[in-house]
C-alpha cells in the first residue's frame, strides 16, 4: 500500500491547508477500495460468491471457531485496515484534532447511512458505544410520571431490565416483570404484554430479537399497543440491526438503540441510539452536557473521552454491510443455522429450540444433559460458543451464532465435536 494512494497525514495544520480536492482524496484514503467493494457487492448467493468472501477475514483462518456472534462480531480485513489506519492517523497527532477534522466527518457520514439503512430522520441518531449505553441513556433520561408502571420481560437484555429496576426504585415507579417462556407465537406474544400493559403504564421496553432465543418479536404492534395505552415505546434492537430488513418509521417508536459491533461487524464499541424529535424535550441528558444543550441532540453527545478510531471507521464497516446487504446477509445466515441443524441428530440429548423467524441466533439445550459442559467440550476443540438462561423457566441454553464467513467445514467440525461429546 503506497503512501502516493493512502496518504497518511499526520500534522494537523495540512490537513488544514488542504483545498477540496485534496481534503477528498484524504478521505477517500480512510475508506475501503471501491474495487473491493465492487466484488463484494456483485450478484451471487452460491458457493463460489460465499468462498470469495470468507477470504476477507482474518479470523476465518483462526484455530478458534467463533460461533458467538451474537455477542460481539469481528471486522473484515479491510475494514480492520481501515480501523488500523485511523488508529495510526489519530495517534501521530493530536487526537482531539483528528476527532475534530476527521472522526466528526465520519461521523455524519455514518449516521447518513444508518439512517438509510433503518429508514430514520438522520438527525434524530446518536453516535455511542453499545445498545446497553444508548438503553441506559434512554431509561435515566426519560421523564416519567410519579406513580406510574413501567414494563419489561424476563427475555429482555439482563442490564436493560437492572436500568429499569434502578429507575424504579429512585422515583418510585412500580415495576411490571412479564414472565413468559419463549417460543410464542406473535398473538400468543401481544396477549401476554396486553396483561401488564394500562392505562397507568408509562414505559415500554420491547427487545425486537431476543438475545437468548433470536426471536423476532411483533415490534410495530407492541407498540401500537404501547401508544392505546399512552406510554413510551423503546425498541431494542441489538439483535436487530444488520439481521433483518427494518424500518423504524413504520415502527413509529419513540426511542431505539442497537449496537453495530453484532451483525453489522463494526469495530468494537460502537452503537447508536435513536429519540423521536417529538420526544427530545421528554429525555434529558444524562451525562455532563450544558443547560443550554437541552433541547438539542448535542446532549445525548457528551460522552467524554473515548476511541475516536473507531467511531471513524464506522462507516467502512457499513459500506462493506451494504456491499453484501441485509436481505443476503440474513438468508446465509438462515442457511448455515440449517445447514448444521440438519445434521445434527435430535435423538440425542441436545435439542434445538425452535424458532419460526430463523436468523443468525439459534439455541441448543437439553432436559438431561449439561449445556454448560458441552461449551466446556467444545472450547477444548477450539469451538467458542456462549450458554444463556432463559429466566422464566431457569433452562440452561447453548447459543450458536455463526457470521456470514463460516462455512459447511466450520459446521461440519463443530456437529462432529457434538457427536464426539455424546459419545464419552
Amino acid at each position: 500500500m503506497s503512501e502516493l494512494q493512502y496518504p497518511i497525514l499526520t500534522k494537523i495544520n495540512e490537513i488544514r491547508r488542504m483545498d477540496r480536492r485534496s481534503f477528498l482524496g484524504f478521505f477517500q484514503s480512510c475508506l475501503i477500495a471501491p474495487a473491493v467493494l465492487e466484488q463484494v457487492g456483485q450478484e451471487g448467493n452460491d458457493r463460489k460468491y460465499w468462498r470469495n468472501l470468507r477470504k476477507h477475514y482474518p479470523i476465518a483462518a483462526s484455530r478458534m471457531m467463533n460461533l458467538n456472534n451474537g455477542s460481539v462480531g469481528t471486522v473484515c480485513l479491510p475494514v480492520e485496515e481501515k480501523w488500523f489506519e485511523n488508529i495510526k492517523k489519530m495517534n501521530r497527532q493530536a487526537p482531539y484534532e483528528f476527532e475534530k477534522h476527521v472522526g466528526q466527518r465520519f461521523v455524519e457520514k455514518s449516521l447518513q447511512s444508518i439512517s438509510k439503512m433503518i429508514d430514520c430522520d438522520q438527525e434524530c441518531l446518536v453516535l455511542n458505544r453499545n445498545a446497553t449505553e444508548g438503553l441506559t441513556n434512554i431509561i435515566e433520561g426519560v421523564k416519567l410520571k410519579k406513580g406510574s408502571n413501567v414494563v419489561a420481560a424476563s427475555f429482555d437484555y439482563p442490564y436493560s431490565i437492572n436500568a429499569l429496576k434502578h429507575k424504579c426504585k429512585r422515583e418510585r415507579l412500580e415495576f411490571r416483570s412479564l414472565d413468559i417462556t419463549l417460543p410464542m407465537s406473535d398473538d400468543e406474544i401481544l396477549n401476554a404484554y396486553s396483561t401488564k400493559i394500562d392505562e397507568k403504564t408509562s414505559f415500554v421496553l420491547i427487545t425486537a430479537v431476543t438475545h437468548r432465543e433470536g426471536a423476532l418479536l411483533p415490534v410495530k404492534k407492541l407498540v401500537n399497543l404501547c401508544k392505546e395505552n399512552g406510554a413510551y415505546s423503546c425498541v431494542d434492537a441489538a439483535q436487530l440491526i444488520g439481521q433483518f430488513s427494518h424500518s423504524v418509521k413504520h415502527y413509529d417508536c419513540d426511542f431505539y438503540a442497537a449496537s453495530l459491533h453484532k451483525w453489522v461487524s463494526a469495530p468494537i464499541g460502537t452503537g447508536i441510539m435513536y429519540v423521536k424529535k417529538e420526544k427530545l424535550k421528554d429525555v434529558r441528558g444524562v451525562f455532563a452536557s450544558y443547560e443550554k444543550d437541552e433541547n438539542s441532540y448535542v446532549k445525548y453527545k457528551h460522552l467524554g473521552t473515548r476511541n475516536f478510531a473507531s467511531e471513524a471507521s464506522v462507516y467502512s464497516a457499513l459500506l462493506w454491510h451494504d456491499a453484501i446487504g441485509t436481505d443476503r446477509k440474513l438468508k446465509r445466515l438462515q442457511y448455515l443455522q440449517k445447514y448444521w441443524q440438519e445434521k445434527l441428530d435430535e435423538s440425542g440429548p441436545f435439542k434445538i429450540l425452535e424458532n419460526e423467524h430463523a436468523n443468525g441466533l439459534a439455541a441448543l439445550y437439553s432436559d438431561g444433559q449439561s449445556v454448560v459442559q458441552l461449551k466446556k467440550h467444545l472450547a477444548r476443540n477450539n469451538i467458542h460458543t456462549k450458554v444463556v438462561k432463559q429466566l422464566s423457566n431457569n433452562r440452561n441454553l447453548l447459543r450458536i451464532s455463526p457470521n456470514v464467513y463460516h462455512n459447511e467445514k466450520d459446521l461440519d467440525k463443530f456437529v462432529d465435536a457434538i457427536k464426539d461429546y455424546k459419545l464419552k
